[in-house]
């Protein structure tokens, strides 16, 4: 019933108006907007079948203004919107209001961050712009007020409302605050060492992690491979050094994990070397391999974060960018024993390598120092206003020993 009124509505309107109180013109009223005028008067609807007919007579759709300025008062004080109120007496209201918010709908637009890393700022911002739509509720308010003041005629504006955007220029900034900075050094480094530094860095730079996104430096990274742009270097394997692919890669990795604790994100993977590393304390390291071992964070915020990582000069560095963090956070490394290595490997330079021929027997060359095994401990202190808050044991992690060695000519003894 009440859809084939609606579709009774959207047709043209009798020629016969309803009769106003005075017997004269129908109401109507007009808005002024941007888009144009749009004018509503009110007009009689002719039923289609016996059901219609019953509806229009229930509503008073074509009966005199008064009677349906009563029915609407009472609609009112009963509760309804003026929305319902007036299309209840007056479907045609509708159309017209339908109409003019077609016309005059403008969609909000975000504001829209864009992470720039390695330049200064990190970040641009495109400001966001309100939308603008008809308020509806206050149209069928004016038209409401107009009938039951019997102003027919009258010409108003037509009241629209900002429509807000989800995301504003002011909450992005809030995001870019930077969380964490952390740097290592690698200046004495061999070069191959030092551009695997530097590719494993730029494989990383620019990554954003979204609301609870999580972060695996092997993925990220990818496969320490000459395919992949890396070269031979020293890497730790089984308590030794030895060459190998992404040699350096570590300190990366280190450097990153370093930076994520200061920034709290939630570590699910990290590991310890098999020796302790020379850039950090003990159990503030982080070894990768392309295999099993991996690094691997995930942002705890509700919003999105930014990462920034690059090499230059020597230096390795990484910072987070997000929301300002509640606390300030320090990792401290504590050794909790040390065990010395055992005495020094002698090898005879058989080869030649490191002597001439003719090389005195007692001369010698330290080619490895040796290295204090470590047991040790990570905590995360927070701190507020430069009060310590709490301490958590993040870590306990136990490093080999590593034997020293000493090259003596071929004849030494």
């Amino acid at each position: 019933m009440l859809a084939a009124l609606a579709l009774c509505s959207l047709g043209a309107q009798s020629a016969y108006a309803a009769p106003n109180e005075d017997g004269g013109k129908p109401f109507c009223i007009s808005f002024t907007s941007p888009a144009g005028v749009f004018r509503y008067e009110d007009g009689r609807i002719e039923p289609t079948d016996v059901l219609v007919a019953d509806e229009i007579f229930t509503r008073k759709i074509n009966a005199p203004l008064k009677e349906k300025r009563a029915l609407m008062a009472r609609a009112v004080r009963a509760g309804a919107t003026y929305e319902r109120a007036v299309t209840y007496c007056m479907p045609l209201a509708k159309k017209v209001i339908d109409s003019a918010a077609q016309k005059l709908y403008v969609a909000p637009v975000d504001a829209q961050i864009r992470f720039n890393p390695g330049s200064r700022p990190p970040f641009t911002i495109k400001r966001d712009k309100a939308g603008r739509e008809v308020d509806r509720e206050r149209a069928f308010e004016l038209i409401y007020i107009a009938v039951q003041t019997g102003r027919s005629g009258d010409t108003l504006k037509l009241p629209l409302a900002e429509i807000k955007p989800d995301i504003d220029a002011k909450e992005l900034i809030e995001r870019t605050y930077m969380r964490s900075d952390f740097a290592t050094e690698y200046s004495q480094s061999v070069e191959d060492r030092s551009h695997n530094i530097a590719l494993a860095l730029s494989k990383i730079n620019g990554t954003v992690l979204g609301a609870g996104e999580e972060f695996s430096f092997n993925k990220t990274v990818g496969p320490r491979t000459e395919k992949n742009g890396f070269k031979q270097a020293k890497i730790i394997k089984g308590g030794e050094y030895v060459l190998g692919y992404g040699g350096g890669v570590c300190q990366a990795s280190t450097t990153l994990y370093n930076a994520a604790l200061r920034a709290d994100m939630k570590i699910i993977a990290a590991s310890p070397h098999s020796l302790t590393p020379g850039y950090v304390p003990p159990s503030l390291d982080a070894m990768v391999n392309g295999s099993a071992t991996d690094l691997k964070f995930v942002n705890p915020l509700d919003t999105e974060i930014y990462i920034e990582a690059y090499a230059h000069n020597g230096i390795a560095r990484v910072r987070i960018y997000g929301l300002k963090n509640e606390y300030a956070i320090i990792p401290v490394s504590r050794v909790i024993k040390t065990t010395p290595p055992p005495d020094d490997e002698i090898i005879r330079d058989s080869e030649n390598k490191y002597f001439p021929i003719d090389a005195d027997p007692a001369d010698s060359m330290r080619i490895r120092s040796g290295k204090d095994g470590v047991k040790s401990e990570a905590y995360l202190e927070y701190y507020k206003e430069g009060k310590l808050c709490r301490r958590v044991l993040i870590r306990e992690d136990t490093y080999y020993p590593l034997r020293g060695a000493i090259v003596i000519p071929s004849d030494g003894i």
